[in-house]
């Protein structure tokens, strides 16, 4: 694909970014995370408690494992556990009881499947004639895993909020509208690691289908950028070279693109520093000259004596430095820029002529 056609590609696809949800922002790391999940799953199943949302999680569940289920008309009898303990000492995440059905739910947001399911079959399996294992994960188990399934079946996030989704309307008029907000951002959270595990959204399906493609277009945007580094410092050593012979004067540069000289008078010190900007396509079409210095106390010593130099200017704090913006000259050739550094050098120099007699540059 060339070039211009696959940036105008890019150019179209939505750039989406999850932002964080009040449930990410307090989460736990790791499995006491899922245990929180687990808790707020087990507060929502439960038709008793003061959301709301009665049957709405059981029915959309059932509906998202099994053809048929049970009457919900006696929700006095229904009975929801977390964190229960089998008769070996495993601990089966979510417990959902009816009068001779049950289901046992091991809640898995991030980690792998390596638990005892074969235990809690077993331990569902006393006493009940109707039982369902649900494995209920962020993204489909794996093929490797599946042999861990036994009993269970796998139900994602993503089915069993859809079925939420479509379901929420007849419950809306009964529901408490704070537990509507958690609700909301409950799923969200989850809906987050979809978006950041998996490679399912069309700026991760264009750059997967490109990659080769995107590739080169780096490596070239490289070499522009490189052309582009060679061309500037040249010109700054050729300014370095002009400032040295006409004007006999040691300016420095700073990683070969950071031209610059520093004023001192110990123990504080400023200076002038200057480095081209490509502007038009030209590399050189913008050259910015500035007033810094390097901590905050030499800005507030050097300041009174150069307040006219830099009237209507406004200076900026950044990383414990502070720079002054002074001029920035437009296709400029070495000759002007010479001139243009050392009058604003000999300014300076003027400026503070009278701040002290041992001036040292």
């Amino acid at each position: 694909m060339e070039a211009e056609k696959l940036l105008i590609e890019y150019l179209k696809i939505p750039k989406e970014t999850a932002k964080p949800t009040f449930l990410e922002i307090c989460k736990y790391p790791g499995s006491r995370f899922e245990e929180i999940c687990s808790r707020i799953l087990c507060f929502f199943f439960d038709p008793h408690k003061p959301h709301g949302f009665k049957d709405l999680f059981l029915v959309s569940f059932f509906e998202a494992i099994v053809k048929e289920y049970p009457d919900f008309t006696s929700l006095n009898f229904v009975d929801i556990k977390s964190e229960v303990y089998t008769v070996d000492g495993k601990r089966i995440d979510i417990l959902i009881e009816f009068p001779g059905y049950i289901i046992a739910i091991e809640n898995k947001i991030t980690a792998s499947l390596y638990n005892p399911l074969d235990s809690y079959w077993e331990h569902i399996s006393k006493g009940y004639h109707d039982k369902i294992g649900v494995v209920l994960t962020v993204f489909p188990i794996s093929f490797n895993e599946r042999i861990n399934l036994g009993n269970f079946i796998n139900l994602t996030y993503s089915t069993f909020f859809h079925l939420i989704k479509k379901n929420i309307g007849r419950y809306l008029m009964s529901s408490n509208e704070r537990d509507l907000i958690f609700l909301n951002d409950f799923m969200k959270t989850i809906d987050n690691y979809n978006f950041v595990g998996s490679l399912n959204s069309p700026l991760d399906k264009f750059f997967d289908n490109n990659e080769e493609d995107i590739n080169k277009l780096i490596e070239h945007y490289k070499d522009f950028q490189n052309n582009i580094f060679i061309i500037q410092t040249s010109k700054i050593k050729e300014i370095q070279e002009y400032i040295k012979t006409e004007y006999n004067l040691e300016f420095w540069d700073f990683e070969k693109w950071d031209l610059g000289i520093f004023i001192q008078l110990t123990p504080f010190k400023f200076g002038i520093e200057s480095h081209f900007e490509k502007l038009n396509g030209n590399p050189l079409g913008k050259f910015s000259i500035s007033i810094n210095t390097w901590d905050r106390k030499s800005f507030d010593y050097f300041q009174p004596y150069i307040l006219k130099t830099i009237a209507g200017k406004h200076p900026e704090f950044r990383d414990g430095r502070v720079f002054v913006e002074y001029e920035i000259l437009i296709n400029s050739n070495t000759k002007e820029i010479a001139e243009k550094l050392i009058n604003l050098y000999k300014q300076l120099i003027s400026d503070i002529s009278s701040a002290n007699n041992h001036l040292l540059i």
